[in-house]
């Protein structure tokens, strides 16, 4: 009977784990908002300044971690997504955050970098 109660217990939390990992159960395709991208790079930014995630642009120099989050505004709607960049006062670089409309980091550029291979200036 133990059993039997332990394997249920661990059905239901297994359950209900994926519920919650799945999110509002309809949210495919569900596009975030203007803020939800910026804070989104904001993160990214913080975390890139202590951490390499893989990305190309590599780890970013440590001042990164404390640019004001109002530093970073949206540049650009796109069908795919958000554009958002930050201007870091220290080092006077500016990066390029794309942001999906689902919340997901795609890519992050120096603001040169991003021009070049996007055909225009923001």
């Amino acid at each position: 009977m133990k059993t039997l109660i332990s394997l249920f217990a661990a059905a239901t939390l297994f359950i209900s784990g994926s519920v919650f990992a799945h999110g509002d159960g309809h949210g495919h395709g569900k596009i975030i908002s203007v803020q939800k991208a910026k804070t989104v790079a904001y993160m990214v930014a913080k975390k890139m300044s202590f951490k390499d995630t893989g990305l190309k642009i590599g780890k970013l120099d440590k001042s990164w971690g404390s640019v004001d989050k109002n530093s970073f505004k949206l540049t650009e709607k796109t069908e795919q997504g958000y554009i958002v960049s930050a201007t870091n006062q220290t080092t006077k670089e500016t990066l390029v955050f794309t942001i999906s409309n689902s919340g997901a980091l795609v890519d992050v550029q120096n603001k040169i970098n991003f021009e070049a291979k996007h055909g225009h200036s923001h």
